[in-house]
């Protein structure tokens, strides 16, 4: 069953520009907001390997490979420029808009798509979820839309649908791994809840066609990293390291589901209605939506639930993961009461006006955060987000301006910490592929070491011309760094947290 009122093509495609618009409207006002480290690192990273750099090897992090190809692809379009990576936020942004709306019309009208579609642009902008910005779940939220619309295409005859569905999962799960779980809360309800005009047989191809992309992708994945020689290190930054980084997976889950501050986290209070809303439709929805029952949105939920709380961080930016289901359910919600239908057939009795009235004050409420938000300079919404009250994400920008300066194109820097807007704004290059401190104190004891090694080494060997010692990561007198900056350093300023070395002698550099 669909909604009883359904607009005009044109009058549809009228509105979803509009929104189309509002959402890029709303993620303009970032344009010159100061990049957070993660958007720094995967853009310094981006840069290096389109420079030539190897991913795992050359430039080092812990992330699969999705989201420094991204990043390239936004340095390719806009250049080795912050607005790039404003602007490849705004295209994923509107490709989630854009499936969101097809996945809803799919299964619920244009009515209840274009609900859903006004919805995206609020929330997805949220400022408590730090959504603004382009971090890794921007980029698997848009194939998670992708591939809802595809699984809403799929039925028994129409098994490509099936594919292409596990497609966007499986690339999704390129950007993280933990798109696992969401990938599992689709198979399982493949698996659990079949069409009951669905033979064995028919299911059973279904289910092994469903798992086939991730045999086809990964083993892409693999056998490039495998083909460029560097595939031990790929393996050790993506699943060596980060089982070390995560820790225990499923006590991870358990500590997540059992402490109402994580489960119920502060982020979500700008779309607090989404929530509530998503809540009274689990619990009154009754149709079921094409191919989908209300079971695959609750496996869906809790699929995602568990890849937020996998790597047992709870950090605010994973949140985001929920803003697909919270979208699509609360959308369904006033699809479940008709609204689209009462409002065009000017029809309001009692149940109408209430349904009018949740719709008026779920979004209401959107759009006043929305509207705060645009009152608010780029650096204020930096500090609100961060809570930094001191500028922390601004300090960065400001110095790697200074070194800029000071420093000649040619030239490498270093930095003790982790700070890489330092090198991202500076467009200066590390003097170490190593270029934060993390895998310096986490992982392997013994590759911690070769790495401290590797680090020293690279900077022996080729000293870079500033050294930027972070104080939030200790003094230099407690590392083997002290006497390297005593005998090659001198210090010419301090700068909040941070001390800036200049080499003694004159560098060589091309």
């Amino acid at each position: 069953m669909k909604n009883s009122y359904s607009p005009t093509i044109r009058t549809a495609s009228a509105l979803f520009l509009i929104i189309a618009a509002v959402t890029v409207f709303l993620r303009l006002h970032s344009i010159d907001e100061p990049l957070e480290r993660d958007h720094t690192t995967y853009g310094y990273i981006a840069h290096q390997m389109l420079a030539g750099d190897d991913l795992y090897v050359d430039v080092w992090d812990h992330k699969p490979p999705g989201v420094y190809w991204a990043y390239m692809l936004a340095e390719t379009l806009w250049g080795y420029e912050p607005h790039g990576i404003i602007y490849i936020g705004i295209l994923f942004t509107l490709v989630s808009l854009a499936f969101l709306f097809l996945f809803l019309r799919e299964i619920a009208g244009t009515g209840t798509a274009l609900v859903g579609a006004l919805f995206w642009a609020l929330a997805s902008n949220s400022i408590a979820l730090q959504a603004n910005l382009p971090n890794t779940e921007l980029f698997i939220n848009s194939f998670t839309m992708m591939a809802l619309w595809a699984f809403a295409r799929y039925s028994g005859g129409k098994a490509r649908y099936l594919v292409l569905s596990s497609f966007f999962l499986v690339v999704a799960s390129t950007f993280k791994t933990v798109v696992v779980f969401p990938f599992a809360a689709f198979f399982l309800y493949l698996l659990l809840f079949p069409s009951p005009d669905v033979k064995r047989v028919t299911r059973l191809r279904g289910l092994a066609l469903f798992l086939l992309p991730g045999f086809l992708v990964w083993g892409g994945v693999f056998g490039y990293f495998a083909l460029k020689g560097t595939f031990p290190e790929f393996w050790e930054a993506v699943f060596v390291y980060n089982r070390y980084y995560a820790g225990n997976i499923w006590l991870n889950v358990w500590e997540f589901f059992t402490d109402p501050a994580n489960l119920f986290h502060n982020s979500m209070k700008e779309v607090l209605p989404l929530v509530l809303l998503s809540g009274a439709w689990l619990i009154s929805g009754r149709g079921k939506h094409g191919p989908l029952g209300r079971s695959f949105f609750i496996l869906l939920v809790l699929g995602t639930l568990i890849a937020i709380a996998g790597p047992g961080k709870f950090y605010t930016h994973y949140y985001q993961l929920l803003l697909p289901p919270l979208v699509v359910m609360s959308a369904l919600f006033f699809f479940e009461f008709d609204l689209a239908g009462y409002i065009a057939r000017k029809e309001f009795p009692l149940r109408a006006w209430g349904v009018t009235a949740a719709f008026l004050l779920a979004t209401g409420c959107l759009a006043y955060h929305q509207a705060a938000y645009l009152r608010m300079s780029p650096e204020e919404i930096s500090a609100r987000k961060y809570g930094h009250a001191d500028e922390g994400f601004i300090r960065p920008r400001i110095l790697a301006m200074r070194i800029k300066e000071i420093t000649r194109p040619c030239d490498t820097i270093y930095e003790w910490g982790a700070e890489t807007g330092l090198y991202y704004y500076s467009k200066r290059k590390a003097a170490s592929g190593i270029f934060f401190v993390y895998p310096l104190g986490r992982g392997q004891p013994e590759k911690m070491t070769r790495d401290i090694g590797r680090v020293y080494d690279s900077l022996g060997k080729s000293p870079p011309a500033i050294f930027i010692w972070n104080n939030n990561y200790g003094k230099p007198g407690d590392t083997i760094f002290s006497p390297f900056l005593k005998n090659r350093y001198d210090l010419i300023g301090r700068y909040w947290e941070y001390d800036l070395y200049r080499y003694k002698h004159k560098t060589v550099c091309e």
